[in-house]
């Protein structure tokens, strides 16, 4: 009898353990921060992550995930400026992943902080990478959020997708094979990528215009172009 309630006693030990190695922290699962809970107030403020667009700040995002980020402003091929700040190798409710936050910044403020920069470096894509100021680093403490993009390490199947978000309001092919399932009223643009991981978008539903334009556009081109072959 003694021995049984010893082997027992070491397989929850064991299980406590493996639960430790495996859980950042040695903390129970968190299952409020899944990519499918996503939650739309009627002032149609979206939630997702335990983060509210608009609202939450970059300061709010380093306590609910726990890393700091990497942070710079990037200046695009279009000369559109934006601050992201990637965040690598999360443990999100147990999933690995990586994340991208993109601030809420005014185009004078961008500029400014562009102008302090420190460095500046340029990607093969041609997009230019600028190391921010102390200064600058310190005011985007308080910034809020205004989009997330989510990168999962796990490769996840059409039915699960389905499954887990429900069917898309609309999927829109890219030449390049991959597929966009889009659900405007979530705020969420799924890019599921057959050669490659699926990427998430995350924004405010009334600015779902901003993914579904080029989209539209890019498939309006395709279908014109087929016409002309046929």
């Amino acid at each position: 009898m003694e021995n049984r309630v010893f082997l027992t006693v070491l397989i929850v030990a064991v299980l406590a353990l493996v639960t430790a190695l495996f859980l950042p922290g040695g903390r129970a699962p968190d299952h409020t921060r899944m990519p499918w809970l996503i939650s739309v107030a009627e002032n149609g403020e979206l939630t997702v992550f335990n983060l509210t667009l608009g609202k939450s700040t970059l300061k709010d995002a380093r306590r609910e995930l726990g890393d700091s980020g990497t942070v710079a402003l990037y200046l695009k091929g279009d000369g559109k400026k934006v601050v992201e700040v990637y965040f690598e190798r999360l443990f999100l409710s147990g999933i690995r992943s990586n994340m991208v936050l993109t601030l809420q910044l005014t185009p004078d403020m961008l500029e400014e902080m562009y102008m302090r920069g420190a460095r500046i470096s340029k990607a093969e894509s041609g997009v230019r990478k600028v190391d921010l100021s102390g200064e600058d680093l310190a005011t985007l403490e308080q910034r809020p959020i205004t989009l997330i993009t989510y990168l999962p390490y796990v490769d996840l199947e059409d039915e699960v997708i389905a499954r887990r978000f429900g069917e898309p309001d609309q999927r829109i092919k890219e030449e390049s094979g991959i597929t966009h399932w889009l659900y405007p009223k979530r705020g969420l643009d799924i890019a599921m990528n057959p050669d490659g991981k699926d990427v998430f978008q995350y924004l405010p539903p009334e600015r779902f215009d901003e993914v579904m334009a080029p989209l539209i556009k890019e498939k309006e081109r395709l279908e014109a172009e087929q016409k002309v072959t046929e």
